[in-house]
């Protein structure tokens, strides 16, 4: 998997970090989905594998966008 995702992050495409990149799990479907680093693997933990937190999230960042 590490060669397939060419030592890359799945998530945010970044080379894999001095921690090294860890199994995500889909535990509905019993399944690995890629190899993340942990802080990404934590980020859809947070939001609880659940698409719409993540659109939410996304409308939120739109309404208030940084400096």
């Amino acid at each position: 998997m590490v060669k397939e995702q060419g030592g890359m992050c799945a998530l945010c495409s970044e080379p894999g970090s001095a921690g090294g990149l860890v199994i995500d799990r889909d535990e509905l479907k019993k399944r690995i989905r890629g190899l993340l680093h942990p802080k990404c693997k934590t980020f859809l933990a947070l939001g609880r594998d659940n698409p719409l937190r993540f659109k939410m999230a996304i409308t939120y960042l739109g309404r208030n966008p940084g400096s």
